[in-house]
């Protein structure tokens, strides 16, 4: 379960719920959602080409951080065809039919939580009670399911007969829906305050229990819902102040009211510079209630206050994989996030970070920490490493759909750690992708004329090069133009496809001396290179300027046409 829903996922939700016609409550508009999500992916289906199969599984294969070996292995025709099978046969109502096929879908390669949901709407149906946990919960991360998929689990346990499991889970509920009624920027103080319940919850009897889940219920179940999850929170607001109250607190829940009076306490300390005193106080807190994870973020802070960075640092991993046995993607990340501003270094912080943002499909932001992950092996001088962490990061924003800038800079740093290692081709590879997306980029342009050079591959490296020059020209770059022919001719000594174009832009530009000596200069790699009948070609060009010693090169064209 999240926590609840980030600004994206927040809005996801809320966009979702409000557009309801107050027929369906979460669960059901879940189901809708999952089957929307499922319906996307069939438009990802791979093509065949030759008899290979390519493509890829879109948000599936992105939710669960695939290699691209195993992408491609799971992108089978047989994948999409079940699962297209599935939701036609769901429309229908003929969901045994369909559960079977979203099975086999699964066992072709998918693994969506949106067909976890439904396999576990599913098994709920039928009274399997453990099929039916293990698929809801695997839902519960995606941030446009995580609600649905809690309330599922919630009515599931409380079938079961087991409170304190159905208690947990519709807290989690309530928490995300509850997300909903407050403004953005009390969602932080809204989920500590939540987290202090959960953590309390084990000190209620059964009656408590009984009372959370059928609260919690009668808050979420059939039409309204989110109006009932509003108007009582405008009955909390008249009652409390400024201050922001779960409204799980207007349930039978023991133990909050002291946990919170015992943060209060901490963090008073803390702004007087106790921070012994703080800490003790937070120890003594923890004796009734040791699973309140705010308690232990405060902890942390308090270790990192006192000079003990890597105390804190253990602490809060521990607190992160916490937040990922509960399901609870989104705090987990955050508190990665704060691990990574103390030990920016952290290797295992930062992939877990990428892992979680990918999962839920923060494509960018997990783009961005490929990116800062790369520069740091960089700086290790682990090249090898740095660039499996850009290809990586080239892989996921081509999966997510990220913008094309991020890919130029991936590419960018690629074809610069293959030049820098002369592993030209692979470099030539990057910058030619680079300019496929970016036609004006002019450094890439100049790479790839230089890769090819560099490679021997002139006829290549004219054509770009020529593309390159026409495109300075029309721009009005002529100066431009001349000083890159320069650079190349420094650059690349003896070729001449260079000299030939510096040459005819010295002529253009009228400075004859110039282009003189750059023709001479042709000529005698022509003669070198036993072009005879080209070099006769650059002479005559030669004595058509008029050089100052034109008889010189008249009596060299005699000879070089008597020899022909």
């Amino acid at each position: 379960a999240r926590m609840a829903p980030d600004a994206a996922g927040r809005g996801l939700v809320e966009a979702e719920v409000e557009s309801e016609d107050g027929s369906s409550d979460p669960e059901e508009a879940a189901q809708a959602r999952a089957l929307s999500l499922l319906a996307e992916l069939l438009f990802e289906e791979p093509s065949s080409d030759n008899g290979k199969e390519e493509g890829s599984l879109g948000m599936a294969a992105i939710s669960q951080g695939q290699s691209r070996k195993d992408r491609q292995a799971a992108a089978r025709p047989s994948m999409f065809r079940y699962l297209g099978q599935a939701i036609d046969l769901h429309s229908r109502g003929h969901l045994d039919q369909a559960s079977r096929e979203f099975t086999h879908a699964l066992e072709a390669g998918l693994d969506h939580p949106a067909a976890h949901f439904m396999l576990g709407t599913y098994a709920r149906q039928n009274g399997d009670v453990k099929a039916a946990r293990t698929h809801l919960n695997a839902a519960r991360n995606h941030p446009e399911l995580a609600l649905g998929a809690n309330l599922a689990l919630g009515r599931l346990h409380k079938d079961a007969g087991d409170l304190s499991e159905s208690a947990q889970a519709l807290v989690q509920a309530l928490r995300i829906a509850d997300t909903l009624s407050v403004e953005a920027a009390d969602s932080s103080e809204l989920n500590q305050l939540y987290d202090t319940v959960l953590a309390s919850q084990d000190e209620g009897d059964e009656e408590a229990l009984k009372a959370i889940v059928d609260s919690a219920l009668e808050f979420l179940t059939g039409p309204k819902w989110l109006e009932r999850i509003r108007r009582a929170r405008e009955q909390l607001r008249g009652q409390q102040d400024a201050r922001v109250v779960p409204i799980v607190e207007m349930l039978a829940v023991g133990g909050s009211d002291k946990m919170v009076e015992a943060v209060g306490r901490i963090d008073n300390l803390v702004e007087l510079g106790l921070l012994s005193t703080a800490m003790e106080e937070a120890m003594l807190a923890l004796s009734y209630a040791p699973t309140y994870l705010g308690l232990h973020r405060r902890m942390a802070e308090l270790m990192v206050k006192s000079g003990r960075p890597e105390a804190a640092i253990t602490k809060l991993n521990t607190i992160a994989e916490t937040h990922l046995i509960r399901g609870e993607a989104q705090p987990a990340v955050e508190v990665y996030r704060r691990i990574l501003r103390l030990a920016p270094v952290d290797l295992r912080a930062r992939q877990q970070l990428i892992r979680l943002m990918i999962q839920q499909d923060l494509i960018e932001q997990a783009v961005g920490q490929y990116l800062e992950l790369a520069e740091i092996y960089r700086q290790m001088a682990q090249i090898e490493k740095a660039r499996e962490a850009l290809a990586q990061a080239l892989q996921v924003s081509h999966r997510g759909g990220a913008e094309s800038k991020w890919t130029l800079r991936i590419l960018n740093q690629i074809g610069d750690i293959d030049m820098s290692r002369l592993d030209w081709r692979r470099a030539l590879e990057s910058f030619g992708q680079m300019l496929e997306l970016d036609p004006e980029n002019e450094q890439a342009r100049f790479n790839v004329i230089d890769l090819n050079l560099r490679l021997g591959q002139e006829d290549h490296a004219a054509a770009a090069l020529d593309a390159h020059l026409r495109g300075l020209v029309q721009r009005k770059k002529g100066a431009e133009a001349l000083e890159l022919l320069e650079q190349l001719v420094r650059e690349h000594p003896g070729k001449q496809i260079l000299h030939a174009r510096l040459a005819e832009a010295y002529r253009a530009a009228g400075r004859k001396a110039d282009a003189i000596a750059q023709y001479d200069a042709l000529g005698e790699i022509q003669l070198d290179a036993g072009q005879v009948t080209d070099a006769i070609t650059s002479i005559e060009t030669i004595i058509s300027m008029e050089p100052p010693d034109v008889e010189g090169y008249e009596e060299l064209l005699r000879n070089l046409r008597a020899g022909q």
